[in-house]
């Protein structure tokens, strides 16, 4: 085939996809505007508009306790809860507090069986660890991994959806360096006490992981407990740092819990 002919079928493709985004435009999924040119310019194209990103319940990167993510008065200190009790991994970032949308959507998306959405929670995870993470240096990004009878159930993982869309130029990803070995009650359904015991002993790690500096990916993060025995896990097996991002972190202040069973597909994306 002559260069001409790819360079015009190129041309052609591109003109088509022009003409069919102005005639038909996204949703912001926040407030239903259309993401026609004005509206166009967000980091979250085609998901949000400029002004629903800036709305999102962020969690400012200046100063966070490095081991939990809640707001300390300083940089880089250990908040007083985790001097007191310190987990095993050594950093947490925690990109949106889990309230509000993003509440609803991590929900959705968990147990709404709406897979499609870790392309809107993905993007929204790598914006909101783009100036940080380069300072992090890891040899491989592990999602938390869930039991193969919940996976069979749910029909993903979704730390790993949410691990492959946020680093998805990243070679680094190794979701077979740790394993999960029991079956365990549902997180969501437990106090805060009862999560420690229920993830106990559950993560097994691979002997690849040793040496290595290991960054944990997932959804939300509560009480710390699966985020830490997945953690401990590694550690045991030899890693020389584990690293923790998640999309959403429940700030203390946050009680509001809606139950998930209410997000069984009602709401339509």
């Amino acid at each position: 085939m002559a260069k001409s002919e790819i360079t015009n079928g190129h041309g052609i493709l591109k003109w088509y996809w022009e003409v069919t985004r102005q005639l038909f435009p996204p949703l912001c999924w926040c407030c239903r505007i259309w993401l026609t040119d004005g509206k166009r310019y967000s980091e979250a194209y085609p998901f949000l508009c400029p002004e629903c990103l800036d709305a999102l319940p962020w969690i400012p990167s200046e100063t966070f306790c490095f081991a939990c993510g809640h707001r300390t008065m300083d940089s880089n200190t250990l908040c007083s809860a985790c001097v007191d009790d310190k987990f095993h991994f050594d950093r947490l970032w925690g990109g949106f507090r889990y309230e509000d949308v993003i509440q609803e959507w991590v929900l959705q998306f968990k147990f709404g069986k709406k897979e499609h959405m870790a392309l809107l929670l993905g993007q929204l995870l790598s914006l909101s660890v783009k100036e940080c993470f380069d300072l992090w240096e890891v040899d491989a990004i592990i999602p938390i991994p869930l039991h193969h009878k919940r996976l069979y159930q749910r029909g993903f993982n979704q730390a790993h959806l949410l691990a492959y869309h946020t680093f998805s130029k990243s070679k680094l990803l190794q979701p077979l360096w740790l394993r999960r070995m029991r079956h365990t009650a549902p997180q969501v359904e437990l106090s805060a006490t009862k999560r420690v015991l229920n993830v106990q002993g559950a993560f097994q790690a691979d002997s690849r992981v040793k040496g290595k500096r290991l960054l944990l990916v997932d959804d939300v993060m509560t009480t710390g407990a699966t985020l830490d025995a997945a953690a401990q896990s590694l550690k045991n097996e030899g890693a020389l740092s584990v690293d923790v991002i998640v999309l959403a972190q429940r700030v203390l202040s946050n009680v509001n819990t809606p139950n998930p069973k209410n997000f069984s597909g009602s709401i339509q994306l």
